[in-house]
């Protein structure tokens, strides 16, 4: 399902669009440890950009060929994005980077639902019940 060296993945996530207009970026300051001695490093301070809880972005995955025993995978990893356990990014460690999938719309095209895909887009009958 995830390819390899030799093949390449079945499944191909898209880049994250905004699904608003704005994205409130914040800013936090940070300070580094030194690993020593658990305390401040000196002169070790940054800062860094973090997107406001709550934005929320367009999200597409497209999974072509799969075979049937590959559907349980791909069902868990749908469950696993709408569970809000996944972290991506930095600092997931302290907290940040918290994702979960909300409004999933699962459709799977058939060879008898393809003509149909093709011309007219998707349709309600190509729904998938990934539950």
């Amino acid at each position: 399902i995830f390819g390899n060296h030799y093949f390449a993945s079945k499944l191909v996530i898209n880049d994250c669009l905004l699904k608003d207009e704005k994205a409130y970026v914040e800013w936090r300051d940070g300070v580094g440890i030194d690993r020593d001695t658990g305390t401040a490093a000196d002169r070790r301070y940054y800062n860094f950009e973090q997107l406001a809880a709550g934005t929320r972005f367009e999200f597409r995955m497209t999974v072509d060929n799969l075979e049937p025993e590959h559907e349980e995978v791909l069902k868990l990893i749908i469950k696993v994005l709408e569970s809000g356990d996944l972290r991506v990014g930095g600092k997931t460690s302290v907290g940040l980077g918290a994702v979960r999938l909300t409004e999933v719309e699962a459709y799977k095209i058939e060879p008898s639902t393809l003509k149909k895909y093709v011309m007219d887009g998707l349709a309600d009958e190509m729904r998938w019940q990934y539950v």
